[in-house]
């Protein structure tokens, strides 16, 4: 059995756009212009599929790190 969770896009790390290039606007002022990643479609996440057994490792070392804050 699999569960579908989401992650952080690895394509823009999470940022959801990323810079095509520098641009000039009408009054001269130069600023990078973006689009949304290609990856994740401007979301900055990406599902993937794990076993069970995975997530459960994941839920358990989640919260360790919770207890131990």
């Amino acid at each position: 059995m699999k569960v579908q969770i989401l992650t952080v896009c690895q394509a823009c790390s999470g940022r959801a756009y990323v810079p095509v290039g520098e641009e000039t606007s009408c009054t001269g002022t130069k600023f990078v212009r973006h689009r949304p990643c290609f990856a994740c479609q401007g979301s900055g996440k990406q599902t993937r599929w794990i076993d069970v057994q995975e997530f459960a490792i994941l839920l358990y070392a989640i919260a360790a790190e919770e207890q131990q804050a």
